[in-house]
């Protein structure tokens, strides 16, 4: 899949170094000297309890055009920024939409997107189990277990069918979880 993780801190980069790891094509939305930092270096996360260090090779971008197509988004930023980004998604025309953060205003996010989106969105709410720091270019992450991603919608949301690695059939539960794998 092509995927756009939207924001670069803790949890953004951990985010996109799955994605990496599970073999998506991902483009990491950046801005200043996080991009630079990214360009030159890669994606550098230093996974405290598992003591290892990952570099994984990211595309950025530092913008969001209005025809700038991915098949999902991920949009990984503090609750107070998602305001300033609703207008820039709206105009995209991405279609499939994940806000991960908490405090989230959902019902309010889903409004807006549906009234001025550019074209239909399909919009899903998420919360990563996982916390850190940024420091001289680098994430310092710390999770337990593998990881997760808890996501799921508002009424009258609607799953498309979605498939485990671990089944063969589809799954139209409204929440799903994401787990990365050990490794």
């Amino acid at each position: 899949m092509n995927i756009l993780v939207y924001g670069a801190g803790v949890q953004g980069s951990y985010l996109a170094h799955v994605l990496v790891k599970g073999g998506h094509d991902v483009t990491v939305l950046a801005r200043g000297k996080r991009a630079e930092e990214l360009e030159k270096e890669g994606l550098v996360i230093r996974h405290y309890l598992q003591r290892k260090t990952t570099v994984d090779r990211v595309r950025v971008i530092r913008r969001l055009e209005s025809g700038d197509a991915y098949d999902l988004i991920f949009v990984m930023m503090k609750y107070s920024d998602f305001g300033a980004v609703l207008p820039i998604l709206a105009e995209n025309v991405s279609r499939h939409i994940v806000m991960v953060g908490n405090n989230m205003d959902t019902y309010a996010m889903q409004d807006y997107l549906s009234k001025h989106g550019q074209s239909p969105k399909q919009v899903a709410f998420g919360f990563q189990a996982t916390a850190g720091t940024r420091t001289d270019g680098r994430v310092i992450c710390i999770r337990g277990g593998h990881g997760q991603m808890v996501i799921g919608g508002t009424a009258p949301f609607r799953s498309a069918p979605c498939w485990s690695k671990h089944s063969n059939e589809p799954s139209t539960s409204s929440t799903i979880m994401i787990r990365s794998m050990p490794g």
